[in-house]
């Protein structure tokens, strides 16, 4: 594997879109099992919105209960950052779900590399909604 600190920016970008293309093209059932193999193992943490799991069977559980079908997804930007051993993501843009408004969301990542691959460690969810009162 290439020094993945030099090219932190080109394995960012790539995960992004291999990660919402999977997201977002399938239902809730082919969703989580699209997604728990980029998940690194019992280790990993997700946070979607007001949803923690920890361990791929808890994240599974966490992505099958999304029940939108629709997704149209707008990227604004993706910045990455190398780590001693991965890389940091930090994606915001915005999204629209079934017949949803259009809202802005941020999401970031901590990938790990492992065995000339790359894995999520850490994910968390955010919709960019203030509910303030």
């Amino acid at each position: 594997m290439a020094d993945f600190r030099v090219q932190f920016e080109e394995i960012g970008g790539a995960f992004v879109q291999h990660f919402y293309n999977l997201f977002d093209n399938a239902n809730a059932e082919s969703r989580a099992n699209n997604l728990i193999p980029l998940f690194l193992n019992e280790q990993c943490f997700q946070t979607y919105e007001n949803s923690k799991a920890s361990g791929v069977e808890a994240i599974r559980a966490c992505l099958q209960k999304l029940s939108f079908q629709k997704i149209q997804r707008s990227i604004t930007t993706v910045d990455c950052q190398p780590l001693s051993d991965g890389v940091l993501v930090g994606v915001m843009g915005m999204v629209k779900t079934d017949e949803d408004p259009v809202h802005s969301y941020s999401e970031t990542f901590v990938l790990r590399a492992t065995n000339n691959n790359f894995f999520i460690t850490n994910h968390i969810f955010r919709m960019a909604i203030h509910n303030v009162g």
